[in-house]
């Protein structure tokens, strides 16, 4: 079977270049770029052979993949991180030379190169540098030319004091009326399907407005939520008012007080909007952004 080879335009032998690449047993390279305060490591990989059976077994193993959906795939991973912490890992497959599927994008201090990342400001920073990357260095050095980057959309916090995850699709939904990913960074629906039941959602949850006493009611029916509503009446009540007359989440977000119980709170309400509206959560929308 014929190896597909990942071309280079620098001259492989430049010491200047050279420096900066170590070639791996798959026939593959890994080099490192710095942009921007980010840290890019590109890691090339060619078709496995039976001479790298074991590496390919513990991929397998590790990713619980089919051995000929690996022995058929050769990509470019590009990942931003420090040590065993991957911030953002990036994989372009031979088969989609024109799309970059970004598999994780994640916020940890020390993502970029100073460790001293900061919430949403360094976040954008670090997606425009990726965009930057792709359609500056990677074209250039590669001559790989990237159209779209893919995604699914499964971005969530945890529900303080509790098992459960608040999926952003719904905080966003409620307070800009699309998924996380699009109204941050312009994404958009992938599939048509999924772009439809969303805006099913959006007119399920218009103009729907919230009964206290009801919403009350509906708390004491869920077994974790009756201690905290003895301990926490204060709070539920100033959550109540905020959202009372409407649905106000956008204040909620922004003024609700103390931060410790608003994941609880808001975890409750969203389930009872869906008892109350019908509307579905998309979960991991997958989603498109044209660069």
């Amino acid at each position: 079977m014929k190896k597909y080879k990942l071309t280079h335009k620098n001259n492989i032998n430049n010491n200047k270049t050279n420096k900066n690449i170590k070639y791996l047993q798959n026939g593959g390279y890994k080099k490192t770029y710095k942009i921007n305060n980010f840290k890019f490591i590109v890691t090339t990989k060619n078709m496995m052979d039976n001479e790298n059976i074991t590496e390919l077994n513990n991929e397998i193993s590790n990713k619980n993949n089919d051995i000929n959906d690996i022995k058929s795939k050769d990509y470019i991973k590009i990942t931003i991180g420090s040590g065993s912490i991957k911030c953002v890992e990036l994989t372009i497959n031979k088969d989609d030379p024109k799309n970059a599927s970004l598999d994780r994008f994640d916020y940890q201090l020390d993502c970029n190169i100073s460790k001293d990342m900061k919430r949403k400001i360094d976040t954008h920073k670090m997606m425009d540098t990726l965009i930057l990357f792709l359609k500056n260095e990677l074209k250039t050095d590669m001559n790989i030319d990237i159209d779209t980057i893919t995604l699914e959309d499964g971005s969530k916090r945890p529900c303080e004091g509790t098992k459960f995850n608040i999926m952003y699709y719904d905080l966003y939904l409620f307070k800009y009326g699309m998924p996380y990913y699009n109204y941050t960074y312009g994404f958009d629906f992938y599939y048509e399907s999924d772009k439809e039941q969303h805006n099913e959602n959006l007119r399920l949850i218009n103009g729907v407005s919230i009964n206290k006493e009801e919403f009350i009611n509906y708390l004491q029916t869920m077994n974790i939520a009756r201690d905290n509503i003895v301990n926490h009446k204060q709070n539920i009540s100033e959550f109540l008012d905020t959202i009372i007359d409407g649905i106000l989440v956008t204040e909620i977000v922004k003024n609700y007080s103390p931060k410790e119980h608003l994941s609880y709170l808001l975890h409750y309400f969203f389930m009872y909007m869906k008892q109350l509206t019908g509307y579905q959560s998309l979960l991991y929308v997958p989603c498109i952004l044209h660069i």
